[in-house]
């Protein structure tokens, strides 16, 4: 029981000794802080509050902490969609720009393609021509052979006898 009060008591000075330290730390705020100024600003602040006044709000309208945490929700949702917006619309603006450059790059397609139709109606016309060259070609040569056919008959008909030893005598030509 002795050794239990000693602990007591150890522990009571230690107590104390914290005490006065605390007020001594105590006492060295209150010195560094103007305590009376302090005391001063928070009754000249209570007395400044008093003296404000909130605006009187039209008849039939009464002011909602509800309503202006809706409100101050569909501000921040609306500059959300405005910054979106913003966004999109940049993003727009450098498709036009690359759109404006390829337009400006490309501006001589138009022409590019009236000098290919009118090279391929040059082609189209010497081809109409070649065709119908073919074509009075082909006449000539049959009208030809149409006139040279009998007149070869004829003459191998008089050599054919002599070169064959009189075993052939006339000759007739086919288109080949």
């Amino acid at each position: 029981m002795l050794a239990e009060l000693q602990k007591d008591l150890k522990k009571r000075n230690e107590l104390f000794a914290k005490a006065d330290s605390l007020s001594a730390e105590l006492q060295r705020i209150k010195e560094r802080v103007d305590v009376s100024a302090l005391k001063r600003e928070i009754q000249d602040l209570e007395t400044r509050l008093s003296l404000v006044a909130l605006p009187n709000l039209p008849e039939g309208i009464r002011f909602s902490k509800e309503l202006l945490k809706e409100k101050a929700e569909e501000k921040e949702r609306l500059s959300r969609e405005i910054t979106a917006k913003q966004t999109r619309v940049e993003k727009n603006l450098e498709v036009i720009e690359q759109d404006s450059e390829f337009l400006r790059d490309h501006a001589d397609t138009e022409k590019k393609v009236e000098e290919q139709l009118r090279l391929v109606r040059d082609i189209e016309r010497k081809i109409r021509v070649l065709r119908k060259a073919i074509e009075a070609i082909d006449l000539t040569a049959e009208s030809l052979r149409s006139r040279v056919k009998p007149a070869v008959e004829n003459y191998m008909g008089h050599i054919l006898p002599a070169i064959t030893s009189g075993r052939y005598k006339a000759v007739r030509l086919d288109e080949d």
